[in-house]
């Protein structure tokens, strides 16, 4: 809660607390574990500290195989953050090798799982988009404007996160009318939650 609320440094702390007791009373190779060493390096990621997050990212992923199965959709949101955190790091290979084998496992073990395919494709776009790919990009943003309109469990917020995104991209590919109307979609979005 702390994190989504923005406060990192609050919530890392009970994130260590909270792996440190779930090693103590479940043991190392348990779901719980997997979670709680996946909400752990998401709270290094947001707090700017990829080197940290990264492993426990590692740790969690080797888990939920383990414990899952390797094509368990668990595995490719853990493989998702991984990616992200190789692109930010500037390692585009590994990135995209992470995003691309992430989304084929939700295409694959669970077509119906509208939020990791979201994650998976949005990320996948992020890349595309910094090295350029912009008809890639557009598909695969389109296709998760289009999955995010069908479901009502998506805050409007990250609808308009994805409408900012496509609208970068419409820019690059000088589709101005349409990045000018998902501007205006997403700042409709934006002041209904404020």
């Amino acid at each position: 809660m702390h994190m989504r609320e923005g406060h990192v440094q609050e919530g890392l702390p009970i994130a260590e607390e909270a792996l440190a007791v779930t090693l103590r009373t479940e043991g190392e190779e348990t779901l719980d574990a997997a979670l709680a060493y996946a909400n752990l390096a998401e709270a290094h990621r947001i707090s700017g500290e990829p080197a940290r997050a990264l492993p426990l990212f590692r740790k969690s992923r080797a888990l939920y195989e383990r414990l899952l199965g390797p094509d368990h959709p668990r595995v490719s949101s853990v493989l998702t953050q991984e990616g992200l955190m190789q692109m930010k790091d500037g390692n585009l290979g590994m990135a995209e090798q992470s995003l691309t084998h992430a989304l084929q496992m939700v295409e694959k073990s669970c077509p119906q799982c509208v939020f990791e395919r979201v994650a998976a494709e949005n990320n996948l776009a992020l890349l595309r988009i910094r090295q350029g790919k912009f008809a890639e990009a557009d598909r695969l943003l389109t296709d998760v404007l289009t999955l995010q309109d069908k479901t009502d469990a998506l805050p409007g917020q990250e609808i308009a996160v994805t409408l900012q995104s496509l609208a970068v991209v419409r820019k690059k590919e000088r589709r101005y009318d349409d990045a000018e109307r998902l501007q205006r979609r997403a700042a409709l979005l934006v002041g209904s939650y404020r």
